[in-house]
């Protein structure tokens, strides 16, 4: 009884109302994946494997949230690209290899955050771009109910702020909205580093 409570449990849904909300690797090659109503609020952002280390009320009745880096299973990818990443900057030369802007590659799954919530993130970066975020962050959520997450996938100089991930986020909130909005940008320039930008309503790794 349990093995078929848990075969029922991991197949496809069978209503087109629920949707995957997130999946974690099961360390056997496998995934578990976790399916709920479309209208939930229960998001990928609070499912995420990266610790929260503080949030901000906003005037838009939302709730800025900062993520720390991953301390789940996909912290040895996200650390192992971040060497990868900082080793052609040395090589290389970040400005050399990493430019200021790019394409961003865009995801039409059922990653996309709300256009709604994008904008309001993105409002709080503008208008707030010489607060300082700092080198713990590696994610920024705007939640109200649901989430649009910002993530970056390298630690950045202590002196960043908002505005320094504004023109980033910008071109993927304007361009990747083919199912929502969800995107990356690979190997940019921000202030010096080579990095990873994404944005979508995931709250796991860049």
């Amino acid at each position: 009884m349990a093995n078929s409570m848990m075969a029922n449990a991991l197949a496809a849904p069978a209503s087109d109302d629920l949707v995957e909300l997130y999946h974690k690797d099961d360390g056997a090659g496998g995934s578990i994946v976790y399916y709920g109503e479309d209208n939930t609020k229960v998001t990928r952002g609070e499912m995420s494997d990266r610790p929260e280390l503080y949030r901000e009320d906003t005037k838009s009745g939302g709730s800025l949230i900062f993520y720390g880096a991953p301390t789940g299973p996909s912290q040895r990818r996200d650390t192992d690209e971040s060497t990868k990443m900082s080793k052609r900057c040395l090589f290389w030369g970040c400005n050399e290899k990493c430019p200021d802007s790019a394409t961003p590659s865009c995801d039409a799954k059922n990653n996309g955050a709300q256009n709604e919530l994008c904008d309001k993130l993105l409002a709080e970066l503008g208008d707030h771009s010489e607060v300082k975020i700092g080198q713990s962050p590696r994610q920024i959520c705007y939640k109200n109910g649901k989430a649009c997450c910002l993530s970056w996938g390298t630690k950045l100089p202590d002196t960043l702020t908002k505005g320094d991930l504004y023109k980033h986020a910008n071109t993927i909130i304007k361009q990747c909205t083919a199912n929502g909005i969800s995107g990356k940008i690979g190997n940019v320039n921000v202030l010096g580093t080579c990095t990873e930008v994404c944005v979508s309503s995931r709250g796991t790794h860049c």
